[in-house]
């Protein structure tokens, strides 16, 4: 293609973005027509932002994929597994430990709050708890969660 071809071409486009590839680099070659006529022309070497790019969807595929893993290996433990973040938030749980509370996949979503389960707990008569079945209970649960020191024995109602 002649250079008034591409000049024509140019001026009717009014703008245009190429990419090209020549050796090992990568160019963006952005046009645009002026209002006299003209055509400004702007060259960008990109090769670097291009193999950033390609890394960061690797990166994303790798962890995606460990996730995965992860995610397997927690459902597949023989006992039940919570994790909440440091606000006291469910990240992940499996299923061992929605079996044994007897909760529902919208009970536990991420993000719920730890003393909403104590309460739903309490609510449902879940846990057979000597003391007290609801607001000692709830205390109790809520204040060993701030210590986190111990353990905290739990006893189904329906005696498993």
């Amino acid at each position: 293609m002649s250079f008034a071809q591409r000049l024509a071409e140019a001026r009717q486009a009014k703008s245009a973005v190429k990419v090209q590839v020549i050796g090992d680099r990568i160019l963006e070659r952005r046009q645009s027509a002026t209002s006299e006529g003209g055509i400004i022309s702007v060259a960008t070497d990109i090769t670097e932002r291009k193999r950033m790019e390609e890394e960061v969807l690797a990166a994303r595929d790798s962890t995606a994929e460990a996730q995965a893993k992860l995610s397997d290996a927690i459902e597949n433990i023989s006992e039940g597994f919570v994790l909440y973040d440091s606000d006291g938030r469910l990240q992940l749980c499996n299923g061992k430990f929605r079996d044994f509370y007897d909760y529902g996949e919208a009970d536990v979503a991420p993000g719920t709050k730890y003393q909403d389960l104590v309460r739903l707990d309490a609510e449902r008569g879940i846990i057979a708890d000597e003391d007290d079945q609801g607001e000692g209970y709830i205390d109790r649960r809520i204040a060993y969660r701030k210590e986190e020191k111990g353990s905290f024995g739990v006893k189904p109602a329906d005696g498993r």
